[in-house]
C-alpha cells in the first residue's frame, strides 16, 4: 500500500474514534437529564421552583405576599425513590405572632335582680325608710289630730280637728306654714277674726289656683267643700264656700258618698277623688263631681327593697288621703294593727286607662316608716311636694299618750 493511502486510512480511523466518543458522551448526559431534578433559586425576593417539564410545572413565583401552605410536592431523586416532602415555603414578609382579633359583638344586658342594687345591677329601686322632722304642727291642745295637707306656692296648708264624736259636729282649724321663713300662721274663714271651720273630718286638702278643696268625709250629701283663697293685710282668708256631691259607681246607691281623698292632676286637667280603695276621675260641674272613669286600686301589694321583696295586704291598713304627681297617685296607709307603721304606695295612672279597671302599684317605689319614739301612733295622713321632694303631715303620739304632730321630710325621695 502506498504511503499516501496509509495516511488517509489512519486519519479516517481517528475521525471515527472522535465521533464514537462524542456519541457516548452525549448519551451519558441524556440519561442524566431524563431524571427529575428540583432546584431552588432565591433571587431578590423571588422564590422559584425549577422542575423537569415532565411534571407539568415550570415555576412558581411568590413575591411580597404571605405564603399560602399547599399540598406536599412529590420529589423524585436520582435513585428512583419517591419521597413525600412538603414544598419549602418562604415568605418575604415578617410574620408576627399576634392575639387573634375577635369581632366585637353586643352583649345583651342581663335582667336585673329584684331587691338588689349594685353598680353591675342598676335596678331603679326607690325604697325609703328614713325621715327627718321639718316643722312642728302642734298649736292648740283642743285641736289635736292632724288631717288634710297640701303644699302650694311655698305654703304648706294643713287641718287639725277637735275630738268631737262625729264629723257633723266636728270643728277644725287650718294653718299655713311658710316653707321658706319657717313661720306658721292661722287661716281664717270669711273674716280676720274667725279661725273655726266646720269642714267635717277634713281628711284631705288640695290647692288648685286660688281654691282650696277639702275632702270632708261627710256622708249622704255634699262631701267636697271648696273655698276661695284670699290674702288680706298678710292674713290668709277662705271665703265663698261651695259644696259638691259625688255619686257612687254603685247605681243602687242614690245619695252622695263620703270622700276621703282628692287631688288635681294639672297635666290631665282633671281631678282624682277617692273613697277608700275606689278612685273616680273627672271634673266639677254645677254642684256635682262628674266622674267619667272609676278605678279600684290593687290591694295585693308587692315591693322590691334593698333586702328583698316585701308583700303586704292593703286591706290591713287604714287608708288616708291622696296625692297626685307626674302620672301617679300616692296613697298613705297606716298599719291598723300596730299603728306606728305607715307606708306610701305609688299607683301609676293615665288618662288612657279603661273606664273600669284596677290600678296596680309601682313595685319599685316604696315608702315605709316606723317610729320607736311615737310607738302609740305614727300616722302619715297626707303627702305633698316642695322643690321636688316628698313631705308629709304626721299624727304622732308617744307611748305615754303625748301628741306631737309634725311636718316631716322623707329622706332622699324625689318625685
Amino acid at each position: 500500500m502506498k504511503k499516501k493511502h496509509l495516511i488517509m486510512i489512519m486519519v479516517g480511523m481517528f475521525v471515527c474514534g472522535l465521533c464514537m466518543s462524542g456519541y457516548m458522551l452525549k448519551n451519558r448526559f441524556s440519561k442524566a437529564d431524563s431524571a427529575s431534578v428540583t432546584e431552588v433559586q432565591i433571587d431578590d425576593g423571588f422564590v422559584v421552583l425549577l422542575e423537569n417539564n415532565a411534571r407539568g410545572i415550570d415555576s412558581v413565583s411568590n413575591q411580597g405576599q404571605t405564603a399560602i401552605e399547599e399540598a406536599p410536592v412529590e420529589v423524585t431523586n436520582t435513585t428512583g425513590e419517591v419521597n413525600e416532602a412538603p414544598a419549602e415555603v418562604v415568605s418575604t414578609t415578617e410574620v408576627v405572632n399576634e392575639t387573634p382579633v375577635v369581632e366585637a359583638t353586643e352583649v345583651p344586658a342581663q335582667a336585673p335582680v329584684q331587691g338588689i342594687t349594685t353598680a353591675e345591677n342598676p335596678v331603679s329601686i326607690k325604697y325609703y325608710d328614713t325621715y327627718e322632722d321639718f316643722a312642728p304642727a302642734e298649736h292648740d291642745k283642743n285641736y289635736g289630730a292632724a288631717q288634710g295637707f297640701d303644699i302650694s306656692g311655698g305654703i304648706a296648708y294643713y287641718a287639725k280637728i277637735d275630738n268631737a264624736s262625729n264629723d257633723i259636729d266636728r270643728q277644725a282649724r287650718i294653718y299655713a306654714y311658710d316653707m321658706k321663713t319657717r313661720k306658721t300662721s292661722a287661716v281664717y274663714e270669711n273674716n280676720p277674726s274667725d279661725t273655726t271651720f266646720k269642714i267635717g273630718h277634713a281628711n284631705c286638702l288640695c290647692i288648685k289656683d286660688n281654691y282650696m278643696y277639702i275632702a270632708t268625709m261627710l256622708d249622704k250629701g255634699p262631701s267636697i267643700y271648696r273655698y276661695t283663697i284670699t290674702n288680706s293685710s298678710g292674713r290668709i282668708i277662705l271665703t265663698d264656700l261651695q259644696k259638691y256631691t259625688v255619686y257612687s259607681h254603685d247605681k243602687t246607691r242614690t245619695t252622695g258618698i263620703k270622700i276621703t281623698g282628692l287631688h288635681y292632676a294639672s297635666d290631665l286637667n282633671a281631678f282624682f277623688v277617692k273613697l277608700g280603695l275606689h278612685v273616680y276621675y273627672g271634673n266639677f260641674e254645677g254642684n256635682e263631681f262628674k266622674w267619667t272613669k272609676h278605678f279600684k286600686v290593687d290591694t295585693d301589694l308587692s315591693f322590691n327593697t334593698d333586702s328583698g321583696t316585701v308583700k303586704l295586704n292593703a286591706n290591713e291598713y287604714t287608708h288616708q288621703g291622696m296625692f297626685y304627681k307626674n302620672g301617679a297617685l300616692y296613697f298613705p296607709m297606716t298599719n291598723s294593727d300596730t299603728w306606728n307603721e305607715s307606708i306610701v304606695v305609688r299607683y301609676p295612672v293615665s288618662a288612657n286607662m279603661a273606664a273600669e279597671s284596677t290600678i296596680a302599684e309601682d313595685p319599685n317605689t316604696f315608702v315605709r316608716l316606723t317610729s320607736q319614739k311615737y310607738s302609740k301612733l305614727f300616722e302619715i295622713e297626707c303627702v305633698g311636694e316642695y322643690n321636688g321632694q316628698m313631705y308629709a303631715l304626721n299624727n304622732n303620739t308617744t307611748s305615754g299618750g303625748v301628741t306631737d304632730d309634725k311636718i316631716i321630710k322623707i329622706k332622699g325621695f324625689t318625685y
